[in-house]
């Protein structure tokens, strides 16, 4: 076709071939397409070191460790080529969509920190000693876990317990507590209890109830508890309270230090906190 004078984008498009091909083919090299694309195996060796640190990781998570924490800067897609290729990623279900009513405010949807905080409990089972309960409390703008109580119950006395330390760890005091500050939860028996609701009461702080069976309204606390247990509680055996409590809790240390989040722009809770009030803020 080009002999008799016909464009090369016509004859490309004819042929079905892309003109770099077409340039690749006429220098003596053969196309190559992304499957084919020669392994970079110290970047694979990288990632393979992450993945035996964190099993859960993603490819995003596994570039963003890359990109963030040790300075490489490399294509997403060519680490997502990478674990595609060895066998590394895992599969994940994704549970259908929930659409709760409009009217509420989405806690995804709160960009700054100390307007809407979430808590809840669950519960883990520690060997020998039987279930204990974790309540955490978490900031919904920052994603940051600014209170926790691992304990043998989960009575009002603990989940006031958890509320407390996060009002210490953020504010250090109970007088500094910034206005207007919520409190979400569901309707279990310890955030009825006269000791909560008062406790809240005179830290000014207002609570909001979800709608009954209805934890989707509550998502980023549940979310959190999701990737405890994915990252942390199901890669052991625990044997006992104390050997759970101190494993767990070095893991939450670390979920708000160092674990980076993609709803965060890949920063860590405590660094996006910072940021935030770093930046001059709009009146």
């Amino acid at each position: 076709m080009r002999a008799q004078g016909a464009p090369l984008s016509l004859a490309c498009r004819t042929l079905g071939v892309s003109r770099a091909g077409f340039y690749k083919w006429q220098r003596g090299s053969a196309p190559t397409s992304p499957q084919q694309a020669p392994c970079d195996e110290r970047l694979a060796q990288r990632i393979r070191n992450i993945l035996d640190r964190e099993e859960t990781f993603g490819y995003r998570r596994v570039w963003a460790w890359l990109r963030f924490q040790e300075g490489v800067r490399v294509n997403r897609k060519t680490v997502h080529r990478i674990m595609q290729r060895k066998g590394w990623q895992c599969r994940v279900w994704h549970r259908p969509a929930l659409r709760p009513t409009p009217t509420w405010e989405k806690c995804s949807t709160v960009q700054q920190p100390d307007r809407l905080w979430a808590t809840d409990a669950t519960k883990i089972w520690c060997g020998r000693d039987g279930w204990a309960s974790l309540i955490g409390v978490l900031d919904a703008g920052s994603r940051e876990c600014v209170g926790a109580r691992f304990a043998r119950q989960g009575r009002a006395i603990e989940a006031v317990d958890a509320l407390e330390q996060g009002i210490l760890q953020c504010y250090g005091s109970f007088a500094h507590v910034p206005e207007g500050l919520r409190l979400r939860h569901d309707n279990g028996s310890i955030f009825l209890a006269r000791l909560f609701v008062g406790t809240t009461q005179q830290l000014a702080i207002t609570q909001e109830f979800i709608p009954r069976y209805s934890p989707e309204y509550n998502g980023v606390i549940e979310r959190f508890f999701r990737t405890l247990k994915q990252e942390c509680v199901w890669l052991h055996h625990f044997e006992s309270f104390a050997e759970a409590e101190s494993i767990i809790m070095a893991w939450i240390d670390r979920y708000n230090s160092e674990r980076q989040h993609s709803a965060l722009g890949y920063l860590t809770p405590r660094v996006w906190r910072e940021q935030f009030y770093q930046l001059p803020q709009a009146a």
